[in-house]
């Protein structure tokens, strides 16, 4: 059943009948008697669907149409006065229908059914698309046998076919959103949408106006209505990565979505209610944000019904030959080149590499590698690992066995960032991770004093 339905019709006697039909049709039908009323309660409200006669008083239906058209809305133009060029013209300016009278109940309700179909088969699209780009060849993060990685991946399957909160941790570029994807595709959800949303790139305005979707005139720039997320996502799945990023503000309205399935658009006052299961993701530690009063200990519950933990690259070494060949053959149609293959010594300088930017790191580097290569196998130096591992080496050997890994990945973050004359943006590049990811590391260290041998 749609939401809310606006009807505007000058003939009294087809306006009443008319109205009859609808309100079985839809949840709530505001009837008007001219264009001018009809675009004054579109001011007011927000409508899933506008029906409107083409010749009315004050303001036509065509005035109608393209103030509905400017909010997205879609609308069912009627005319007593049916041709071909009207139309043509009409759908041209954004009608998803004509309906020549007189009219029928039947007419109308196919109509309805028409549009509805129409409109969400687009969101499924829209969906589908979205889906499609954020699930690249990284997918195949999660290949691989280590116990720790088969035994989140089983976690997964078990946890799919119910409604239980999952939060997924880990690194970044550890496959947390192909986690996401196993979940929903288990799920009786997997016909439906799954959408995604990286909480960590955008501004609390811009989170908002994602999820939640705004109206038109909501803030600047907002010259048309937005569909959120939310919305995108209804009957399927929402994954919300680095939901630790977000703020107090958007967390309180994230609860309540949790809680209630309710929110309004940013700007709006109609309550919109939707049916979505939420799988979230972080690469940080939320009860020490919690305990820092950064992130709702309630949310975070109702998030952490079953948590998976996904474990780095430098924890499964023994997968990281298989992956490494697996990008080598995904990623060769497209980059060219004429290698077959790598070298022994680019396996072992992939091996021994400490990977902070994990499984996209490393699929980054063989990227890098087939582009440099210029004999049949790819090698060491091809790589651009050949030096890394080597000022690694040595440094464990300084160091002795006491060196911890987040020195050691401190210490090769710094030695990127040098290589890169503290280009932030470069360095993230060339390491695998996001810029922000960088920052909060570079951040996190300075606060303890911990930059020893960069100027950063």
């Amino acid at each position: 059943m749609i939401s809310r339905i606006l009807f505007a019709e000058d003939d009294a006697s087809s306006r009443e009948w008319i109205a009859e039909v609808l309100c079985g049709l839809a949840r709530t039908v505001d009837v008007v008697e001219d264009g001018r009323a009809a675009i004054d309660a579109m001011s007011r409200g927000s409508y899933d669907l506008v029906i409107t006669d083409l010749r009315m008083p004050h303001a036509d239906g065509r005035r109608v149409l393209a103030e509905a058209r400017r909010d997205g809305t879609e609308v069912i133009v009627t005319t007593a006065f049916g041709d071909v060029d009207t139309a043509v013209a009409l759908m041209r300016e954004g009608a998803a229908d004509l309906l020549v009278k007189p009219l029928t109940p039947e007419m109308l309700e196919a109509s309805i059914r028409r549009v509805v179909a129409a409109r969400s088969l687009r969101r499924e699209n829209d969906a589908l698309r979205t889906r499609i780009e954020a699930v690249d060849g990284h997918a195949s993060a999660l290949i691989g046998e280590a116990p720790a990685l088969r035994a989140a991946i089983d976690l997964a399957k078990r946890v799919a076919p119910t409604k239980a909160g999952v939060l997924i941790r880990g690194e970044s570029g550890t496959g947390k959103e192909l986690v996401a994807n196993l979940i929903h595709a288990g799920s009786p959800r997997k016909d439906a949408p799954f959408v995604r949303v990286n909480c960590a790139a955008l501004s609390e305005s811009l989170l908002c106006s994602e999820l939640f979707g705004h109206e038109r005139g909501a803030f600047t720039g907002a010259t048309a209505r937005r569909i959120g997320r939310f919305e995108l996502a209804d009957g399927g799945t929402l994954f919300l990565d680095e939901i630790g990023e977000i703020s107090n503000d958007v967390q309180a309205k994230l609860l309540r979505v949790l809680e209630s399935g309710e929110f309004e658009r940013v700007g709006g006052s109609t309550t919109l209610r939707v049916d979505v299961r939420v799988v979230a993701a972080t690469n940080r530690p939320l009860e020490a944000a919690i305990a820092a009063g950064y992130f709702r200990r309630d949310l975070f519950h109702r998030l952490n019904v079953l948590p998976i933990t996904l474990p780095p690259l430098r924890e499964r070494r023994g997968d990281i030959a298989a992956l490494a060949d697996h990008f080598f053959r995904t990623q060769l149609p497209s980059l060219g080149g004429t290698a077959v293959g790598f070298t022994d010594d680019a396996l072992a300088a992939l091996e021994a590499h400490p990977w902070p930017g994990n499984v996209r790191e490393l699929a980054n580097t063989v990227a890098r590698g087939l582009l440099g290569a210029r004999g049949e196998r790819v090698t060491a130096a091809d790589l651009g690992l050949a030096t890394t591992v080597a000022s690694v080496v040595v440094a464990s050997v300084d160091q002795g066995p006491t060196e911890t890994l987040e020195e050691v990945e401190r210490r090769h973050i710094l030695k990127t960032l040098d290589a890169c004359r503290g280009n932030r943006s470069e360095a993230a590049r060339r390491l695998g991770v996001t810029v922000r990811t960088l920052f909060n590391k570079l951040k996190t260290w300075k606060e303890r004093g911990a930059f020893l041998e960069a100027g950063v």
